[in-house]
């Protein structure tokens, strides 16, 4: 059995399901929007097809949806908080 993890978000006051996939060399992304009955698909032949996928997929959801999908803002941080976090990390 095999299941896939969605990501779910309300972007511009409509509910969309979402997941991204990649290997070697290609990235996808199929995005669903259910109340609107609206499906997109996107493959890519590269490895940074995440660039193409989230400006085709804002494009699409305006075009066809009437939806904007806005940036998030950046949040200011002080300095000291971000020091605990810095240092080196590794996998093990």
């Amino acid at each position: 059995e095999m299941a896939i993890t969605w990501h779910v978000t309300n972007d511009g006051g409509v509910r969309q399901i979402s997941h991204g996939g990649a290997t070697t060399g290609q990235q996808a992304l199929l995005l669903l929007v259910p109340s609107r009955q609206f499906a997109l698909a996107v493959l890519t032949n590269s490895s940074r097809g995440s660039l193409l996928y989230r400006d085709v997929s804002r494009l699409a959801l305006k075009e066809y949806l009437g939806v904007t999908i806005q940036a998030p803002a950046p949040i200011e941080v002080a300095s000291a908080e971000l020091d605990a976090l810095a240092g080196r990390y590794r996998q093990l």
